[in-house]
């Protein structure tokens, strides 16, 4: 049995640093050449396997029995279903005025409208995390007012995930990630030059949260189960990228939207895993989220 959710995926996973091409990303990566991928070690995809092992299991089984094995199994649960509904993230004034059109009336309203669907997003927001302390009586913090403990986790994570991806280590990726950020990831390290050494440094990187959201879901079979996602803002004064003996990359004052997340399946809390990067929201960004989350409630009222 798997749960569908509707999902919107579309993100910028590969946020791009101040100092990079527009069409670059994080860690360039060389794709292999034609004709020599038969010398590339073979990948073992992890995810397949244990896929593959599961379903050897299943057979010989009746039809109830797997039913009742698989509400049991927090698997079939999916990890990712996008970036949660309302999600609000505030875009300096600057870049806002920029994308209207100062010849059109009605731009102050747009401005005025931008700011208002902010602040309503805050409101709501905390509504959410309030009844998202509902999943269990022993409810752990949800760092809606204390947040210098999980500002040092989002630090932590950043700067694991990175490092794990430039020396490609697909173990560490793998548990530092949700299920598909994490095979992108992977795909990314297979397609290096065997043997391509790669390090990453990064100095005074600090991170503020700017948005924080909880969402019970409504699923036959997982009470008390739910999402909380919460979105970062990482600074660092200067980071760096070497290939080999070769220095690739260098910026200073690199802004990035880190997307920590983590599950709560009847009523127990798991592990916070990256969820990906994302982008400010603009004007045009609101109308998708609001499609998204009538998409998500339409769900939720039909699981009830």
């Amino acid at each position: 049995m798997s749960v569908h959710l509707p999902a919107r995926m579309a993100r910028p996973l590969y946020r791009q640093c101040i100092f990079q091409r527009p069409c670059a990303r994080p860690f360039s990566t060389t794709i292999a050449r034609p004709g020599k991928a038969s010398r590339k070690k073979k990948r073992i995809d992890p995810i397949q396997t244990e896929v593959a092992a599961r379903q050897e299991g299943r057979r010989g089984k009746a039809a109830s029995t797997l039913y009742e094995e698989q509400l049991r199994d927090d698997r079939n649960l999916p990890d990712d279903i996008g970036i949660l509904p309302g999600t609000f993230i505030l875009a300096p004034f600057s870049k806002v005025w920029s994308r209207l059109s100062l010849s059109r009336p009605t731009t102050w309203k747009t401005v005025s409208w931008y700011y208002y669907k902010f602040l309503e997003s805050k409101a709501k927001a905390w509504l959410l995390i309030w009844r998202f302390r509902k999943v269990t009586p022993n409810c752990p913090p949800l760092y809606f007012w204390h947040r210098k403990v999980i500002d040092a986790v989002a630090v932590e994570k950043y700067k694991h995930l990175y490092q794990s991806f430039a020396r490609g280590n697909p173990a560490a990726i793998s548990e530092t990630c949700v299920s598909s950020v994490s095979q992108q990831f992977l795909d990314r390290i297979a397609a290096r030059p065997r043997r391509m050494h790669m390090d990453w440094k990064a100095d005074g990187v600090k991170a503020r949260i700017v948005s924080n959201r909880g969402l019970l879901l409504a699923l036959a079979g997982y009470q008390n189960t739910g999402i909380q996602q919460i979105v970062f803002q990482v600074t660092s004064k200067w980071q760096s990228v070497n290939i080999g003996n070769t220095k690739n990359k260098e910026g200073s004052n690199v802004v990035e939207y880190l997307v920590l997340q983590r599950q709560a399946i009847r009523g127990v809390f798991k592990e916070w895993k990256v969820w990906g990067f994302t982008n400010e929201w603009m004007p045009e960004t609101i109308q998708e989220d609001a499609d998204h989350e009538k998409q998500v409630n339409a769900y939720q009222a039909q699981a009830m």
